[in-house]
C-alpha cells in the first residue's frame, strides 16, 4: 500500500499552491481551435460550457476548492431588459459626465468575471455628501452583485482581505473608504 501510495505520488508531481483556486470566474486553459475554457466555481459545482459538473468530476490541471455555495445565477444570467433595468439605475445618479453612468454598467457587468481578467479594474464612486454614493452601494452594487462580493470595513488592510478571500476570485467593495479626508 505504501509503494501504490509513493507511485501516485511521483505520477501526481509536487504539490503547487498555484494550482488551487475558490469560487468564482476563471480561465482554465484552451479548448480545441485555442478559445479560452471559462469556468465558474460555485463551491460545489464547477460550469463550464453551460454544463454543470461536480467538483470531482471535473478535469482540469486546476485544484478547484469545496466551499459553502455562494456566487452568480449562471443557470439564469441577466437578459437584455434586466441589463437595460441595470443600466437606467446607473443613469439616476448624478454624473459629472452622463458616460460614467455606462462605464459604471460596465463594471458592474465584469465585477462578476474578475478572476478570468489579468488586470482587474477599479470604480472609485466620490461626491460631496448627499450625492447618493451609498445608495448606488446598497441599491445597485449590492443588489447586483449579492454574496458574489467581499464588502469589508474601511479599516481592513490587504493582507487581512486576502486572507478573508483565500483564493476566491471575487470583486472587494469598500463603502466609506478613507472617510474622514
Amino acid at each position: 500500500a505504501r509503494n501504490t501510495l509513493l507511485m501516485s505520488q511521483t505520477a501526481v508531481g509536487p504539490f503547487d499552491p498555484n494550482r488551487v483556486r475558490g469560487r468564482g470566474a476563471w480561465v482554465d486553459g484552451e479548448m480545441e481551435g485555442g478559445a479560452a475554457r471559462v469556468v465558474y466555481n460555485t463551491g460545489e459545482t464547477i460550469i463550464a460550457g453551460g454544463v454543470e459538473k461536480e467538483l470531482g468530476e471535473f478535469q482540469s490541471k486546476f485544484i478547484y476548492t469545496k466551499k459553502p455555495r455562494v456566487g452568480m445565477n449562471w443557470k439564469a444570467p441577466a437578459g437584455r431588459e434586466l441589463r437595460l433595468k441595470a443600466i437606467e439605475a446607473c443613469e439616476l445618479l448624478p454624473w459629472a459626465k452622463p458616460q460614467n453612468a455606462w462605464m459604471f454598467a460596465g463594471w458592474l457587468f465584469i465585477a462578476p468575471l474578475c478572476g478570468m481578467l489579468s488586470w482587474r479594474p477599479h470604480l472609485w464612486l466620490m461626491g460631496p455628501k448627499g450625492s447618493g454614493k451609498s445608495w448606488a452601494y446598497d441599491n445597485i452594487i449590492n443588489r447586483w452583485l449579492g454574496r458574489a462580493a467581499v464588502k469589508p470595513l474601511s479599516s481592513s488592510t490587504e493582507a487581512g482581505i486576502r486572507q478573508f478571500l483565500r483564493g476566491d476570485a471575487f470583486p472587494v467593495i469598500f463603502d466609506e473608504f478613507e472617510s474622514n479626508d
